[in-house]
Parts: structure tokens; C-alpha cells; sequence
């Protein structure tokens, strides 16, 4: 629920219960009023009355009762809403009955505390839906001889009543609508500016960082616009300047990548020639070798080719984000990097096991860098056990079309202490200068890049002195045919 709808809901009960209220106290108001005015007409109407039914009785006792009826049928005639009039002695005798209604004054002025027809006094109270006015007959003496009652029907009293409760009804309805269409009014002046503000604040979610947000006036919106316009500068000149800063890193980027690229292959050329030449000596093509010199020209090999090694994961890292995608034989990388390995653990006396899979995997990746992914965990197995085993596992999770590559070895596996941070940059096991494993420490790091770029995960679990366990896990396109 929106802010603005909030707001209309709660003016308009506001609203609604303060024209509730009004019209309450107006009902009440005018019903009082229209029951005042009523009485006080009924009172004065019977007042004037009372001395000529009087008279007309007075002389109805010489000439008949036909003058006094002609006197009663003149004053009905005049008030619709009176029904019956009833004369009486102070004595409580009646004389005369004009009733329509059947009602026992005497009874009624029993049970009325304060009421009497021997009292000076108009009285005037209400029977069921009846107002009965008593007026006592004074004569020029001052004398008290009789007492009229005048019985008014309330029935066009309740009729005009229910109907002004239907016109108040309809009022309130009017005023219930008043209220909804005020409380939209005011909720939409109120939450105007704040849905403006709204949108300035999506605008510099989304980085538009150049259009004004300043809000017209005085009010508090407005002073909220103003600071939030200092922002908007402020971060506008933040970002400029880190755009500005930007620019100035991949300008050196490049620098630095064709500078890297430059030297990596400058270095790679000669080195080539060199290993070819040492895979000469080697092979004993250009004459027979010493025992002395072949262990003179393993070292120089291997130590050529841990060079090699490192000036190809330079190249690679030069080349991170220019990669070189196609459709790859998983098992046929696996196997052509096996003989190799498997000749480096024979050499260290190292079981070396490949369990190959039912079947091959077709896998989308830039094959160096894939290459480099097997080299590099296959070397660091192979670099840091003495004795034991190398075991490679190549399996698949069923139904989410990820192949596992397991790598575990027995070696000298890894401390808790650099467990957590064994895939940063430049992390060694041995970090001192005199350590008996080389390398660079960024091995394990490239490693994980590359997996991330075949939307895999690494992980790794490992016990000092016990060995590690390396799995890798990535999607492939599609099962291949394995090719005995």
C-alpha cells in the first residue's frame, strides 16, 4: 500500500468522523429544537383557546350543548394535530368529552407527580405518542373553577422526524463523499512532491547522476530536494573523478598488458630454442652424455620448464579477458596431460592412477587456459608428495550436467592456517626463503579464475601430512563417445 493511499484513507476517516459528528450534533440540534417550537405552540395555541370553550360552555348551559360543539369543531379544525379536549372541574368532575384518542386524564395526572387540575399553572407532558396540554380557566375574580386538557397527536411530529432522518441520511452520504474527494485532494498536495522525490531517488538509483532533483517552495519537501541535490553534486564529482581515475587505470592497463605480453614472448622465444636444444643433450642426438652431465642437463630441463610454465601463465594472465572459446574432448585434454605427469610420479617413485569416466564430455573453454586448470592442480599434487599415490577421478552428477574432476594425493597437504587463503595471489605453504618447493603463488589462483569463467566451482580439503583432495566441478555441453 502506497504512502498516498495511506494518507487518502486516513483523511478520509478524519473527515468522515468530523461531519459524523457535525451532523450529529445538527440532528440533535434541530430535533430539539423542532420539539421546543412545538410545545411552545401547543401551549400558546391551548392558552388562547381555553377561555372560549369556556365561555361556549357557560352559555351551552342556557342554549344547549350545539355552541359549545361549534366552538371544539372551529378550534380542531384549526390545529390538525389536536384529537381530543376534555373539560373538567377543579373538583375532578369532567363536563364536557371531545375524545378521539379513549384517554383517562384522571388517570394520567395520577401517575404524573406535580400535575393537578387544581394547579395556576399550564402543564403540559407526553403520553405514549401524545402531548397533553392541562391550561387552568382563571376568571377576571382570579377564581380557579375549571381546567382544559388538550391532546395534541405526536404521529406528524415522528412522520416529519423520520423524515428529516432520511434527509439527514442522504447528508451524510453527500458529506462521506465531501470527505473522500477532500482527502484525495490534500492526500495528493501532501504526496506530490514526495512522489516527485520518489522518482529523482530512482533516477540516481539507476545512475543518472546529471538531472536537477531541486524542488520548488519552502516546505519541508523542499528542503529535503536541496539536500539531496547536495548529494547528487557530491556524488557527481565522486564519480566523475573515479571515471577520471578509471580511465588513467586502463590506460595503464594497457601499458602494463602490452609491456607484459612484449616481455612473456620475448622471453618465450629464446626459451624455446634452449629447451629444444636441452631435449637434444637429452636424447644424447648430438653424442653421448656422462652420468655427470645428463643429471646436469635434467636440472637445466626442468628448471626450463618451470620457466616455460610461468611465462605461460603470464601470457594467460595477459590474456584473461580475450578468450579464445571452443568445443573441447574432455578426456582426450585429460589423457594428453597424463603422460607427462605420470612420468614426473615415476620419477618420485608416486603411484599415478587415472579413473576415467563411462563416457566422454564435450565442454565449451578456452583450451590453454583449461590446460592450464589440469597442469596446474596436477603439478602442485605431483610437487608436494613424497610418497603414496595420485589419483585422478573423472565423474558427473546425475541429472545437472556437471562433470567432477577429482585430484587427490597423499602429500604433505596443507596447514589449517592457509586453508582460507590458499587461492590468493602470491600464497605459498612454505612462504620462507629457503623453502624446498618453488613456484610463484598465483598457480592456485589462476586456477580459480579460470574454473569461475566455466561457471564451475573449486574446492578443496586437505589434512596436514595426511594429503589433499582437489574436486572441480563445471557444466558440459553434451556426452561424447570414448575412444578406447
Amino acid at each position: 500500500m502506497t504512502f498516498r493511499i495511506k494518507l487518502l484513507i486516513n483523511l478520509s476517516i478524519s473527515f468522515m468522523i468530523i461531519f459524523l459528528i457535525f451532523g450529529i450534533l445538527t440532528f440533535n440540534s434541530i430535533k430539539n429544537s423542532n420539539e421546543n417550537n412545538s410545545k411552545k405552540s401547543y401551549i400558546a395555541f391551548s392558552a388562547i383557546n381555553t377561555e372560549s370553550i369556556i365561555n361556549s360552555h357557560l352559555e351551552s348551559e342556557h342554549i344547549g350543548e350545539i355552541y359549545l360543539r361549534r366552538t371544539i369543531y372551529d378550534i380542531t379544525t384549526k390545529n390538525k394535530n389536536l384529537t381530543s379536549i376534555f373539560i373538567y372541574k377543579t373538583d375532578g368532575e369532567l363536563i364536557y368529552e371531545y375524545n378521539k384518542k379513549n384517554i383517562n386524564i384522571k388517570e394520567i395526572l395520577n401517575k404524573s407527580p406535580g400535575k393537578s387540575l387544581m394547579s395556576f399553572d399550564i402543564s403540559i407532558m407526553q403520553y405514549k405518542d401524545n402531548y397533553i396540554v392541562l391550561v387552568p380557566y382563571i376568571d377576571e375574580w382570579q377564581r380557579h373553577f375549571y381546567s382544559v386538557a388538550f391532546i395534541y397527536s405526536l404521529k406528524n411530529i415522528i412522520a416529519n422526524t423520520r423524515q428529516f432522518v432520511f434527509y439527514f441520511a442522504f447528508f451524510e452520504i453527500v458529506l462521506f463523499l465531501i470527505a473522500i474527494a477532500t482527502g484525495y485532494i490534500f492526500s495528493k498536495a501532501s504526496t506530490q512532491k514526495l512522489e516527485i522525490l520518489e522518482r529523482n531517488a530512482i533516477k540516481i538509483e539507476n545512475g543518472d547522476f546529471n538531472s536537477s532533483i531541486l524542488l520548488e517552495g519552502s516546505d519541508e519537501f523542499s528542503h529535503i530536494s536541496k539536500t539531496m541535490e547536495k548529494m547528487r553534486i557530491s556524488i557527481k564529482g565522486y564519480i566523475d573523478q573515479l571515471n577520471i581515475t578509471i580511465d588513467k587505470l586502463k590506460e595503464n592497463n594497457i601499458i602494463k598488458d602490452e609491456f607484459l605480453e612484449n616481455v612473456s614472448h620475448e622471453l618465450k622465444t629464446p626459451l624455446t630454442t634452449i629447451l629444444g636444444f636441452i631435449n637434444c643433450l637429452s636424447n644424447e642426438t648430438v653424442g653421448e652424455l656422462n652420468e655427470k652431465q645428463k643429471i646436469a642437463v635434467n636440472k637445466i630441463g626442468k628448471n626450463a620448464n618451470k620457466l616455460s610454465e610461468l611465462i605461460s601463465t603470464l601470457l594467460l594472465i595477459q590474456d584473461k579477458y580475450r578468450e579464445k572459446w571452443s568445443e573441447i574432448s574432455l578426456i582426450e585434454t585429460i589423457k594428453n596431460t597424463e603422460e607427462r605427469y605420470s612420468r614426473l610420479a615415476k620419477q618420485k617413485n608416486l603411484d599415478f592412477v587415472v579413473n576415467y569416466s563411462v563416457s566422454d564430455y564435450v565442454i565449451l573453454a578456452d583450451e590453454d587456459k583449461f590446460n592450464s586448470i589440469i597442469n596446474n592442480l596436477l603439478g602442485n599434487a605431483v610437487k608436494f608428495t613424497e610418497k603414496g599415490e595420485i589419483t585422478i577421478t573423472i565423474d558427473e552428477t546425475i541429472g545437472k550436467r556437471l562433470v567432477i574432476i577429482t585430484i587427490r594425493d597423499t602429500g604433505i597437504g596443507i596447514p589449517e592456517a592457509k586453508r582460507k587463503i590458499i587461492f590468493d595471489k602470491f600464497v605459498q605453504i612454505d612462504g620462507s626463503t629457503r623453502r624446498k618447493h618453488g613456484g610463484v603463488g598465483i598457480g592456485l589462483y589462476n586456477t580459480r579464475e579460470f574454473v569461475k569463467d566455466l561457471n564451475g566451482d573449486i574446492s578443496i580439503e586437505s589434512k596436514e601430512n595426511a594429503g589433499t583432495t582437489v574436486t572441480v566441478k563445471f557444466p558440459y555441453l553434451r556426452k561424447g563417445i570414448l575412444n578406447n
